[in-house]
């Protein structure tokens, strides 16, 4: 039994390379190989099976100490592996063709919410969802968040996307199209990971976007030297100057 595992196992990662090769399992690298193997396993049922958790984190304006947004995060709790975090599922997710029901399932869950807050009188700030390149870049995207805000009972104002920079590089022109699609309907577009390696400042003229977030490595490594906390100070004052 552990030789026919350990040959599945090979074989997954054999494929992940594109096929015809060979990969040597060992005891160092079995452990993650099983793991990879496991969560492609299981992914397609992981909406059916009820797996999926979502955390909202809160976005902060440093002057007022006001909430002003969320985040809505993603996390699998696998019932193996316990939470599993995004960065580990969502390439197993597109490459296994659940990506689209995975985005379905946190929209609906985040308009759900909302609808609970407002219920009970809370206040309420706009809550930004993650979307995948695959799901913008539908053609039947705005028909479908137009139905699900109308079932949700929610406004356009309540909820945001994030996209990041990658998918612009990919596919600006249609990505553009989509992003004054959904802003005509009301929605805030949010660039995430701005300056993680993609980066052309012109995307900021381009595209119409309302919030940057700037890639972690610059603010983490911003106070260690002078190159990265002039990056940041340069990022903002475009930022500012362009209304964003």
């Amino acid at each position: 039994l552990e030789l026919l595992r350990n040959a599945n196992l090979a074989l997954h990662e054999v494929k992940k390379t594109g096929g015809n090769n060979y990969h040597i399992l060992s005891h160092t690298n079995s452990i993650q190989s099983f793991k990879d193997y496991s969560l492609s396993r299981d992914i397609k049922k992981v909406i059916e099976n009820n797996e999926m958790t979502l955390y909202f984190q809160p976005r902060v304006d440093t002057e007022t100490n006001q909430i002003i947004g969320a985040e809505a995060l993603i996390r699998w709790n696998h019932p193996e592996w316990g939470l599993i975090s995004p960065h580990a599922f969502i390439p197993i997710a597109e490459e296994n063709g659940v990506i689209s029901a995975i985005d379905e399932w946190v929209f609906k869950e985040v308009c759900c919410q909302i609808r609970d807050w407002k219920h009970r009188e809370l206040n309420v700030v706009p809550i930004s969802i993650n979307v995948s390149t695959i799901d913008f870049l539908n053609s039947n995207l705005l028909h479908e968040v137009t139905t699900m805000i109308e079932n949700g009972c929610i406004s356009p104002e309540d909820v945001e996307f994030e996209i990041t920079e990658s998918m612009l590089l990919s596919k600006s022109e249609q990505v553009n199209n989509s992003i004054m699609k959904l802003k005509e309907l009301g929605l805030k577009i949010i660039l995430d990971d701005f300056g993680k390696g993609y980066s052309t400042l012109s995307y900021l003229t381009q595209c119409p976007f309302d919030v940057i977030k700037i890639d972690r490595s610059f603010v983490q490594n911003m106070l260690y030297g002078k190159g990265n906390i002039h990056l940041v100070k340069s990022i903002i004052y475009i930022a500012r100057g362009l209304n964003i």
